[in-house]
């Protein structure tokens, strides 16, 4: 019933504004230097809240407001004349953010539990903390995930896992539209006052120009989460186009922000010299997702043998196993399998979008063994073991490429030879309580050394010192 009454507001338009002369003059009246066109009205108003008066909105008026006469020479908002329009008001924008960036985030006729991203008055649902902006207690970490199920590992588990144990206060910013990437603007991030900006691969034009912004407006630390990137995202409308080897734009992304925290020493050694501060954290997985999950053993007609990256058997050898063995194992693929390859697989599982929903898939799958193959090459290099530890901690034994992330596993690294691929297939399967007992000691080595819980304070501090 808002719109029925008459209410205090911070601003109204100049188009329908009546002031005493003497206000006007006493605030110095409209800027025209700064404010030639825009946003006059907005800091005219501010202006005479700070000498405090009241800004008064009533319904109770009908004015007919003809011509437009400043704004005539303005293009439509549409299409490509949208941007022209938008880069007109820029400067007068950054002028009105820079003179009022407190005031504007703080609006007393705006609850802050309202969307600034969407239309007004739509209640806020992509960005979600956990704190109260007047009240600091811990630090405030607010993650910038991309829609892609690898930022559970290096943004959502980890601010969970720190909010639960009482080290941080955490947030996320997070598109409620499939694939879609929430940018917050300065006054949202000045809104929500947060310490630290945890950005997830902030590569894209839009990501960098609004760094730019938060390093121009806001007093945050900005951190640079760089990871191993999954190929299985690389079809999603937020990674397309990315290449680690393009180091222009990762240059112009670094200089805005104040840390880089990557998965390897490898993707650490990568960035040397673009950036001067640099932590490696590695992978780790939650125990409230994978802790209590079980996968049971010698469930199918044959031993099922679990194919982690199917797309890639061409280049690694594996593709002339699976159609050697199709009759004496059942082929279990997750995630993408190239049309050659299908005839010959038991099952073929989706990616799930969510890691519990992908936990519990793999988990389902009841897998007597896994082969992890991967082409050996310097992006595959900076990787991290992630899919060894999903695996293992199902106590499910592997045997992998034999490449830089997987060397200190306890699996079966072998080259991408189909022959030495057949026969170390062949080992474990014609001894299948051997390769149960390799399955334990690898389940054994990931809870030891790779549950999230464990290593809190290792991201505690390569977020906050």
């Amino acid at each position: 019933g808002r719109s029925q009454i008459d209410q205090n507001l911070s601003a109204v338009t100049g188009a329908c504004l009546l002031i005493k002369k003497s206000v006007y003059e006493q605030v110095g009246g409209m800027d025209e230097e700064r404010f030639p066109i825009y946003f006059n009205d907005v800091d005219l108003c501010l202006k005479t809240d700070q000498c405090g008066y009241k800004i008064v909105w009533t319904p109770y008026v009908t004015l007919a407001h003809v011509g437009s006469v400043t704004l005539n020479s303005d293009p439509p908002r549409s299409g490509d004349r949208q941007e022209i329009f938008f880069k007109k008001i820029e400067k007068p924008g950054n002028n009105l953010i820079q003179k009022w960036l407190h005031q504007i985030a703080s609006d007393p006729a705006y609850n802050r539990e309202l969307s600034l991203g969407v239309d007004s008055y739509t209640p806020e649902t992509d960005v979600v903390v956990s704190w109260d902006p007047g009240i600091r207690i811990r630090p405030r970490v607010l993650g910038m995930p991309l829609p892609c199920r690898y930022s559970e590992y290096r943004i959502v588990a980890p601010l969970r896992v720190l909010n639960v144990s009482h080290q941080v206060q955490s947030g996320l910013v997070q598109s409620s539209l499939p694939n879609e990437l929430r940018i917050l603007h300065v006054v949202e991030v000045e809104r929500l006052k947060p310490d630290i900006l945890l950005l997830h691969r902030p590569i894209f034009d839009h990501q960098i120009y609004t760094l730019n912004r938060y390093k121009e407006f806001n007093q945050v630390q900005r951190l640079f989460l760089f990871d191993s990137v999954d190929f299985d995202d690389l079809s999603k409308s937020a990674l397309k186009g990315y290449s680690l080897g393009d180091t222009t734009i990762l240059k112009k992304a670094l200089a805005l922000c104040d840390r880089l925290i990557v998965t390897t020493g490898p993707l650490a050694n990568f960035f040397k010299g673009l950036i001067h501060d640099i932590r490696v954290v590695p992978d780790y997985l939650e125990q409230s997702v994978w802790g209590g999950l079980s996968s049971q053993r010698r469930q199918g007609r044959h031993p099922r043998i679990g194919v982690i990256g199917a797309q890639f058997a061409g280049r690694t050898g594996i593709k002339t196993v699976i159609k050697k063995m199709a009759q004496e194992v059942e082929w279990i693929s997750l995630g993408p399998c190239p049309d050659g390859l299908q005839p010959y697989m038991k099952a073929i599982y989706p990616l799930p979008d969510s890691c519990s929903d992908y936990a519990e898939g793999l988990a389902k799958l009841n897998l007597d063994l896994a082969v992890v193959p991967m082409e050996v090459n310097r992006v595959n290099e900076t990787y991290s073991n992630l899919r060894l530890l999903e695996l293992g901690v199902l106590g499910c034994p592997v045997i992998c490429t034999d490449i830089l992330p997987f060397r200190d596993a306890p699996v079966k690294r072998v080259p991408n030879d189909p022959k030495v691929w057949t026969e170390a297939i062949y080992e474990r399967i014609m001894d299948l309580d051997a390769t149960e007992k390799e399955g334990d000691q690898l389940k054994e080595w990931v809870l030891t050394h790779y549950m999230l819980e464990d290593h809190s304070a290792e991201w505690f501090d390569a977020l906050t010192s």
